[in-house]
């Protein structure tokens, strides 16, 4: 499937504008955070698409880690590992709506597509 809002210019001045509580929900998430809590349950509820599992962080391997001497580097990768799963696991929730209006597609999803 092509879709259409992945071609558009990088340099494109067109900001639509979302529903407002989507807005503050964000806002609120970008600048407060979620506590540990909220967002363990996030995470367990959105697990990564079955075939997707490329949303997942690579896992390196024991021996590799177990050479590496410095413990900030260990702290690091496994840092951005949780990063790249907490992502992938966003994704995977964003991508659930969209199987949904892309697998019966109507005029509205057209235009959803092309704005």
């Amino acid at each position: 499937m092509h879709l259409v809002m992945l071609n558009r210019a990088e340099d494109s001045n067109e900001r639509p504008e979302i529903h407002e509580g989507i807005a503050c929900l964000w806002k609120e998430i970008l600048t407060e955070g979620i506590d540990r809590e909220n967002r363990n349950q996030m995470l367990n509820k959105y697990s990564i698409i079955k075939n997707c599992k490329t949303l997942l962080a690579p896992s390196v391997n024991g021996e590799i880690m177990e050479a590496l001497e410095i413990e900030a580097l260990k702290k690091t990768d496994n840092f951005l590992s949780k990063l790249q799963d907490q992502l992938g696991s966003a994704l995977s929730a964003l991508a659930v709506p969209l199987d949904s209006m892309f697998s019966k597609p109507s005029e509205n999803t057209n235009s959803l597509v092309e704005n």
